[in-house]
């Protein structure tokens, strides 16, 4: 992400000054850090050995998904705006709207995380995030991996 920033830095997808620009880093490490590790393919296929595997996957998926909502939701009314931060789309964005998209695969009640909800609505709504939902049963396709979620 940073050195897309520096390739392209217009327009930017930081927002101005070093405290904004913190914020927003430290809501992506969440979701890098703290949320996306413990849900991703390869923790997943570890965890499908057990003769229940997909219904412990999902529940495993769902359970951390959900409880890194609850630390996003927290932030998001603090600083959101429109997007993650603020009224313009961050780098922040780019780690929310994904996370958003797993958590409606992994079949997460999203009900309790309204900002959560509209925020990924309003990426969803910007030419930025235009193909995220059709890129992902591709890349469902392309592995032929039939239990992504």
């Amino acid at each position: 992400m940073e050195l897309l920033e520096a390739w392209f830095p217009q327009p930017s997808a930081l927002p101005i000054g070093p405290l904004a620009q913190a914020k927003v880093r430290s809501l992506c490490s969440v979701v890098a850090c703290d949320i996306h590790p413990l849900t991703n393919m390869r923790v997943r296929h570890a965890l499908d050995r057990p003769p229940d595997g997909a219904d412990q996957i999902n529940e495993w998926c769902r359970r951390w998904t959900l409880e890194g909502l609850q630390t996003l939701e927290a932030w998001f009314v603090q600083y959101a705006g429109k997007y993650s931060f603020a009224d313009d789309i961050s780098f922040a964005d780019f780690f929310v709207a994904p996370l958003i998209l797993n958590a409606i695969r992994f079949g997460c009640a999203l009900e309790a995380f309204p900002e959560a909800q509209r925020i990924y609505s309003n990426c969803l709504a910007h030419p930025a995030f235009a193909c995220m939902e059709a890129a992902g049963a591709e890349m469902k396709a392309i592995r032929g991996n039939t239990n992504l979620a």
